[in-house]
This record gives C-alpha cells, structure tokens and sequence, in this order.
C-alpha cells in the first residue's frame, strides 16, 4: 500500500561531489529547525549507507539468516525462470554490488533453487 506524505517535502542534497545523495525534509518546519536538521544531516553524511558499496566490512552474522526447518525436510527444485534482458541486466547489476560489498557468496547447492523476485524501489528503480 502506498500512502501519501502528510505534509509536503524538500530534497536536500547532502554532498555536493554526490548529486544522489539527497534526503526529504518536512516544508512545515518552522526555518530555524530546518536549517539546524540540514546541518546536521549535511555533517553526518558520512555515516548514512546509500548503496551496499558504502557498507563493506559488516559482519555476516549481523545480517545473515538460517531457515528454521527440519533438518530432514526435502528441498524442492523450482522450475527455472527466464527473465527479460533488461530485467536479468537489473539482477546481474545489483548481483555484482551485493558479492563487491561482502554481503553475499556463491555457493552451490545442486538439490535446491528460489528465483529471483524483483521489487520495485520507491523511486521506481
């Protein structure tokens, strides 16, 4: 379900060198606020992650999961999906990004295979 913003937002670009780099702030903000929200986001910049590549280095046990099944339970083989050469260049992309930053590893697993499901992001990416 998407919902609307209550109240209507700026784009604020934090870092200059970075034209992506932008957060929304609330036009309802009385001026002072605002400027102060700004310039605190503008000097913590450094710390939001704006793509896995700004986050190499964490810890896998932090972000990793294990399915809790029965250890005797049957993997079940889905049927293969063919993607559009767009969609398939979207899923090698962010593949790439993903093994680049340390957050996931091939493995093999010759009984077992889950497809691949895009999501549209908010900003229709």
């Amino acid at each position: 379900m998407h919902r609307e913003p209550l109240e209507q937002l700026a784009k604020v670009p934090l870092k200059r060198d970075r034209p992506n780099t932008i957060v929304k702030v609330g036009t309802t903000l009385p001026k002072a606020n605002k400027l102060q929200l700004i310039d605190f986001l503008k000097r913590n910049a450094d710390v939001f992650a704006w793509s896995s590549k700004d986050m190499p280095g964490i810890d896998p046990g932090m972000t990793q999961h294990r399915l809790n099944i029965h250890p005797e339970a049957r993997p079940v083989r889905q049927k293969s999906r063919k993607f559009a050469p767009d969609r398939q260049k979207t899923i090698s992309d962010e593949v790439d990004c993903l093994r680049e930053a340390g957050f996931i590893a091939e493995v093999k697993y010759p009984r077992w295979l889950s497809n691949v499901v895009l999501v549209k992001k908010y900003n229709g990416s």
